[in-house]
């Protein structure tokens, strides 16, 4: 079979065509920790420490964009209740640690994504109006790049944004209305907005949570933690925490009276911090103390405005923890360890928490988690084979035979590749992650030759197991030789 056969290519969303089906099962999670935490390898980042963001839609089914970091791309995947559902949303552009995106869900339940392309060092915007992506350059050209870009739909589904301009150091803040994007600058200097949240309120008035470096001397790494409002005629704006260290994150959300809380680090990096907005006066409390804090967290309220956060921690082994305070006490758990990347946080209708994050071991893979069952319905996952090259020479002196397993309402990770064998005899000798639906297997070619007849058609086989235990049995005719 040639593989360039085995591929439709349609607008924004890759086919894959399939030819064995496995035995029909309940997809489990790979871990569930506690029997609390479900957590599901979505697709692959292709690189550590990069952007994801998840939204839920109406019927609490996560939307997830990511960076692709093998293929430049930037990547929507979302569940349909079956399965995962991929789309390229924009190509080369930057999936390193520089590279930023916010995603959100309109009225109309077509996703929108605001992201910091690092490759062209521009400001981008996408929405998905039913059949492609619309894309625009909010701002282009940066000449050091844009930081981390929060979005956020008004109840036009219109468009806000908060950045940091690198090259200037400015909070920045974007919308665009009928005659197109308005942009300004909200806050002046100290790499204002590296890191950044927007939320809007019952007005659909921007509020924006952010950091700034103060009062900078030799030795010195202090930053602020501060919050800007709009008044409908003025910014407010005011410091939340002047305590915590330089350029480690924070995040915002408001309450049902449009009062900011935040999540953030502290000066020792060993707190975790949450503070909320007490009348005229700020207060703040250690939501976390135990361990020493990583590279992102992220903060949002439930329906009866309680915090919740999941956040990283660099000791033990870049855990991935989570925090919610029920009542005057704060509970922690541990989700998952080695992992990293900027993670994202939400809650559905029934207040369980659903997350999505990045490995910091490869391959890299794009992670989902949640305390909700999936509503995953029994499924039939399929695979299909595609064996290289189409024709074999029994003379020749090649090294491998490469086999594609192509997957469908699964991923290339869910296949446990120690059990496979090729017609029931050759183990692989090495194996890789190709893309979200394929994993490459290399076979000895001298012991794959050595078992096969020579015919204008010969049936390969390769059969494997599922880590969740399930087989699977995949097929390709290939023609055999000896001149």
């Amino acid at each position: 079979m040639t593989r360039g056969l085995a591929i439709l290519v349609l607008p924004a969303v890759v086919a894959m065509a399939l030819s064995v089906v496995d035995i029909p099962s309940t997809p489990q999670p790979e871990i569930a920790q506690g029997n609390t935490w479900h957590i599901y390898t979505v697709g692959w980042a292709g690189g550590p420490h990069t952007s994801t963001s998840l939204a839920l839609d109406d019927s609490d089914w996560p939307y997830i964009a990511y960076f692709d970091n093998n293929e430049s791309t930037l990547k929507l995947a979302n569940w349909n209740g079956n399965t995962w559902v991929f789309q390229t949303v924009d190509g080369g552009v930057a999936a390193n640690w520089e590279g930023s995106v916010s995603l959100a869900l309109g009225s109309d339940g077509h996703p929108r994504m605001a992201y910091s392309d690092a490759m062209h060092r521009d400001l981008k915007y996408a929405e998905w109006n039913g059949s492609t992506w619309r894309i625009a350059v909010v701002e282009p050209s940066g000449a050091e790049g844009f930081g981390f870009v929060s979005l956020a739909l008004d109840g036009g589904n219109r468009p806000h944004l908060s950045y940091g301009d690198f090259y200037f150091g400015n909070l920045r803040y974007a919308t665009r209305d009928v005659t197109g994007w308005r942009t300004e600058t909200v806050d002046v200097g100290g790499n204002a907005g590296y890191w950044t949240t927007i939320r809007l309120d019952v007005h659909d008035w921007p509020h924006i949570g952010y950091t700034q470096e103060a009062n900078l001397t030799q030795g010195s790494f202090r930053c602020e933690l501060k919050y800007a409002g709009w008044n409908g005629s003025a910014w407010t704006i005011e410091t939340v925490d002047s305590t915590h260290f330089l350029d480690f994150p924070s995040s915002m959300d408001l309450d049902s009276l449009d009062s900011p809380h935040f999540s953030y680090i502290d000066s020792t990096q060993t707190h975790l911090k949450y503070a909320r907005r007490n009348g005229s006066s700020w207060h703040s409390e250690v939501a976390d103390s135990s361990t020493y804090m990583g590279s992102s967290n992220s903060l949002v309220l439930d329906s009866v405005d309680r915090p919740r956060i999941i956040y990283h921690v660099l000791s033990p082994s870049y855990s991935l923890k989570y925090a919610e305070l029920n009542g005057t006490a704060w509970t922690t758990e541990t989700i998952e360890s080695f992992y990293d990347g900027r993670i994202s946080l939400a809650v559905d209708s029934q207040d369980l928490p659903h997350a999505s994050y990045v490995a910091t071991v490869p391959p890299y893979s794009v992670k989902y988690a949640t305390k909700a069952e999936l509503s995953l319905t029994t499924r039939t996952r399929q695979i299909s084979l595609d064996i290289d090259p189409d024709t074999l020479n029994k003379k020749s002196n090649g090294r491998w035979i490469t086999a594609y397993l192509d997957v469908e309402n699964a991923s290339p990770g869910d296949i446990d590749p120690a059990s496979l064998l090729l017609n029931d005899v050759v183990p692989p000798s090495w194996w890789d992650v190709q893309s979200d639906t394929t994993l490459m297997v290399k076979f000895d070619r001298a012991a794959v030759q050595g078992i096969l007849p020579v015919s204008d058609s010969v049936d390969i086989k390769v059969i494997g197991r599922w880590k969740d235990g399930g087989s699977f049995e995949a097929h390709d005719t290939i023609r055999v030789i000896d001149p």
